[in-house]
């Protein structure tokens, strides 16, 4: 693929490319943007590119979030074990709120965790990673990716899994800097967006969800319909993803904000928006519904055709 593009006029241009690289021996990953050239070696990563990296014993944090019975059944070797409670803020009133920096850096010097380490993030879910994804990108530590399909795709492909948990080594573990909010909604943020134009409140959550209450003025569109949820859990081609938001007006010429019930799912497809299709300004409202409908704020309950 070439480094760079003479144009981007179009809002999209999706190149097919699936190759062996003899030089570094990693199969790239199909269907890439080129908005974001080097998306397969930043933030995406493929199960044959994982595996490859765990049979030449490279130096990478791998991490299953999963619940610690569902890690324990098995889990891909030499992964770590995180699940929500240790990266979310459990003294506020509502839940699933980003934890404080300092419980995510002692959680990352139990894990042994290096500043600047890669780390490589799987679940069974389909959103977990991304949301555990979006919490080190908070708080500076982007040296990070997401295994696609995550383990459904893994075991689906007959790759190996494991039930020893690797001993670890903890570290200093320190953010570097101050961090970013460049993805990062509050409850003001989304208070602004509802009267804003330009900005687009997304709401990922299922259709009886929605239909139920939701954020004034909000865009409906599940964030199940950026994966193959009924087999390999792999996101879909740049093509599909980039037709299916187009149709319900997300274009990235708008602001996104993105919101589910506690910001889980809604890291999903602000990860999808950001990283791969481009946009340039996409925030994940980190309360979520959990927030808004703790501080009573405006709900509207018009319902989606079905």
């Amino acid at each position: 693929m070439k480094k760079y593009l003479k144009s981007l006029s179009l809002l999209f241009v999706t190149v097919f490319s699936f190759c062996e690289s003899q030089n570094h021996g990693e199969e790239q990953v199909t269907n890439i943007t080129t908005i974001n050239q080097d998306i397969e070696n930043k933030h995406l990563i493929s199960a044959e590119v994982l595996l490859r990296k765990i049979n030449n014993k490279e130096e990478s944090i791998i991490i299953d979030v999963r619940r610690t019975n569902e890690y324990q059944k098995g889990h891909i070797p030499g992964a770590l074990n995180v699940w929500r409670p240790m990266y979310v803020n459990e003294e506020l009133e509502y839940r699933g709120m980003i934890a404080p920096k300092e419980k995510v850096q002692a959680l990352m010097s139990n894990l042994g965790v290096s500043a600047g380490q890669n780390v490589i993030i799987y679940d069974a879910s389909g959103y977990d990673a991304s949301r555990f994804w979006w919490t080190l990108k908070r708080y500076g530590h982007t040296n990070t990716m997401i295994l696609d399909g995550g383990l459904t795709n893994w075991v689906k492909k007959g790759y190996p899994v494991s039930n020893e948990v690797p001993s670890i080594s903890p570290t200093e573990f320190s953010f570097n800097g101050k961090g970013s909010y460049e993805m990062y909604a509050d409850l003001e943020d989304v208070k602004a967006a509802i009267d804003d134009p330009d900005i687009i409140l997304l709401d990922v959550r299922s259709d009886d969800e929605f239909n139920g209450g939701h954020i004034p003025g909000s865009i409906h569109l599940e964030w199940i319909n950026s994966v193959n949820i009924d087999s390999d859990k792999k996101l879909k081609s740049l093509e599909e993803l980039k037709e299916i938001f187009i149709s319900k007006g997300i274009t990235a010429d708008k602001k996104i904000i993105t919101y589910c019930h506690t910001g889980v799912r809604a890291a999903q497809s602000a990860f999808v928006l950001k990283e791969l299709l481009g946009f340039e300004e996409v925030k994940n409202y980190d309360g979520s519904w959990s927030e808004w409908t703790h501080f009573k704020m405006p709900v509207e309950s018009k319902s989606i055709n079905r």
